[in-house]
């Protein structure tokens, strides 16, 4: 008796209980019926039973090596079991077998893209682009690789040549208004947005991503409704509770201020990501007594975790228990060797404790895992100066590693003074913040939202315009040992982040370091009269003072004076402040951060 049709319709049904019985009837019947094999094998892939489905799939191989749909099917249980050079070559005789086999093609380059072969990738959807470019699934793919190695303008005109073909497709709309976000419109996205929200799209991903559109745009209050609504859509994603409420912090809503963490909680109450997320924030914050409360009633799985340890860690560093902290954050370190957040901060507190030796290694280890990590340099930096190794030196040379440039401002302005109140009041439409950054390394001001050289403005033109003149410059004058941390490997460069920082009346930046950047900049556009002065240096910028409550203090050893129009270079991982300044008038900034360009490729 045939068993297979009935198999085949009880599958269809969704009844798979009832379809593998007649798939294994059939196969009583007729041991070598492959479809039966493979199908049974389909199954199993769902259910997660990847030993048995493995068995199935090679068995309908072995009868006909001939299917590429069992191929790439077999791919699929390979690449489930952590076999990724299995899967590849599964996927390769498919292809093979059959070149016009579009589903083969995407999943290899899907199986490419998350496994970070991103070279492969690219190779493979542009040496078939003109060969499935009508199709919208390669499309799609074709975006997944291009978002991944960061070519935003051939993404777009290929978004635009398929919607040429299909005007009215919301999914490749959304995809392009995501891609000229990322791309620096903002404007450009948010507008494809509306249209989409005004034709009846009503869900989670278009909410989120309109309050990103409107955060890089400075409209807050539009961002803050946004996210809100995506967070009731999509409780457990972190990132819109992370911007919502950075936002809320911001524009001083603090009756609102974590509120959504505690209402997703409610719906996740085992969701790592949600529970760690608000006790992040709580610690940024500096309500560390709150953080920790909340981390002992967290659930007993999550009490095993990395993270459970470092943030307790940092609340019992807060409140000045160092031998408890430190037994944590080994507990943190142990668990997940390879985390260099945990590694970094774990030394940290052991330059506190003053055990030098043991934080270099816990530095060294981080920075095998991460060699650009500026939070490790700059410990190790700590750490070499007072073990007063003549290593700091080279690594804290503020004379030569500190670059000061004037920007030319060519014949367009009279005075470099002229060029900066212009831009001063363009950066005034974009300090729409109430209250300064929740990161608080800026106190009594306020700081620009999302990446400010995305903004097509002429006055920001003039000024990246001198940014590359003078970056070249300072490169060319580093010291041939600062390459060991990558700062003079430049051949082209990218912003990891740029932004507009504005101090008022007793405002300052505390002393930090910039993660995101190889080299940090910063350049004056509106300063108080009070940094004239060399006496109590008001509103200078400081170097070489470490964010460290240390017995034996470190003193700033290195001041620039700000004048209107100059622009400082110095490597990221250097520790720098700005001495606090008396006086009602404001202190105005562009701050960035630059790094290697990446191919992305590897």
């Amino acid at each position: 008796m045939n068993y297979l049709n009935q198999a085949l319709t009880a599958h269809r049904q969704g009844e798979t209980e009832q379809a593998k019985r007649l798939y294994m009837k059939q196969l009583e019947f007729s041991p070598e019926d492959q479809n039966a094999h493979q199908l049974l094998g389909v199954i199993y892939l769902a259910e997660k039973q990847l030993d048995l489905a493995l068995m199935h799939m090679n068995k309908s191989l072995s009868i006909n090596p001939n299917q590429p749909h069992v191929l790439t099917n077999l791919a699929a249980v390979q690449a489930n079991m952590d076999n990724i050079e299995g899967a590849v070559n599964s996927y390769q005789k498919s292809i093979n077998i059959a070149p016009d086999y579009l589903d083969a093609y995407l999943n290899l380059s899907k199986i490419y893209r998350l496994n970070d072969k991103l070279t492969q990738a690219y190779q493979l959807v542009e040496g078939v682009k003109g060969k499935f470019l009508h199709e919208k699934k390669f499309v799609l793919e074709l975006g997944r690789v291009y978002k991944a190695i960061g070519d935003f303008s051939n993404l777009i005109e290929v978004y635009q040549q398929a919607l040429k073909r299909q005007p009215l497709d919301s999914e490749l709309r959304f995809d392009l208004a995501l891609v000229m976000r990322l791309s620096g419109n903002a404007n450009g996205a948010l507008a494809i947005y509306q249209e989409l929200a005004a034709q009846g799209m009503n869900n989670f991903p278009l909410a989120h991503n309109m309050g990103n559109a409107y955060s890089d745009i400075g409209n807050s209050d539009k961002a803050i409704e946004c996210y809100s609504i995506a967070v009731k859509e999509k409780p457990d994603y972190l990132e819109s509770h992370v911007n919502l409420n950075e936002l809320l912090w911001e524009q001083g809503q603090l009756e609102h201020f974590l509120k959504s963490y505690l209402f997703a909680q409610q719906h996740y109450p085992n969701s790592g990501p949600l529970h760690f997320g608000y006790v992040k924030a709580l610690i940024r914050t500096g309500n560390y007594q709150a953080a920790e409360q909340h981390l002992q009633i967290l659930p007993n799985q999550l009490q095993i975790c990395e993270e459970y340890y470092y943030f307790l860690g940092l609340c019992r560093a807060n409140s000045g228990h160092y031998s408890s902290a430190i037994t944590l954050l080994k507990s943190a370190v142990e668990r997940i060797r390879s985390s260099s957040e945990s590694l970094v901060e774990l030394a940290k507190l052991l330059i506190v404790e003053q055990n030098y030796a043991e934080a270099r290694e816990y530095l060294q280890q981080a920075l095998l895992f991460e060699p650009d990590n500026q939070l490790a340099i700059a410990f190790l930096g700590v750490v070499l100066r007072l073990s007063q190794d003549s290593e700091a030196q080279k690594l804290n040379n503020y004379n030569a590693l500190v670059g000061e440039y004037t920007v030319d401002i060519g014949e367009q302005f009279e005075t470099i003074e002229q060029y900066c109140y212009e831009l001063n009041k363009f950066l005034t439409s974009l300090h729409t913040s109430q209250h300064q950054p929740l990161e608080q390394t800026l106190y009594k001001g306020t700081q620009t939202r999302g990446n400010l050289f995305d903004h097509d403005h002429p006055l920001l033109t003039v000024l990246q315009e001198n940014i590359d003149r003078c970056l070249q410059a300072y490169l060319a004058s580093l010291p041939r040992d600062t390459t060991r941390h990558g700062i003079q490997s430049f051949d082209s460069y990218e912003y990891s982040g740029s932004w507009s920082a504005r101090l008022k009346q007793q405002g300052y930046h505390s002393m930090h370091v910039h993660p995101m950047g190889t080299v940090s900049a910063v350049f004056y556009v509106e300063l108080p009269k009070a940094v004239d002065s060399s006496d109590d240096k008001q509103g200078w910028l400081k170097f070489g003072e470490p964010d460290l409550p240390l017995k034996k203090k470190l003193s700033a050893e290195y001041y620039v004076q700000p004048r209107i129009g100059k622009l400082v270079f110095f490597p990221s991982y250097l520790w720098h402040g700005t001495v606090p300044f008396n006086s009602s008038e404001q202190r105005t900034t562009i701050a960035f951060d630059i790094t290697k360009k990446q191919a992305h490729f590897n």
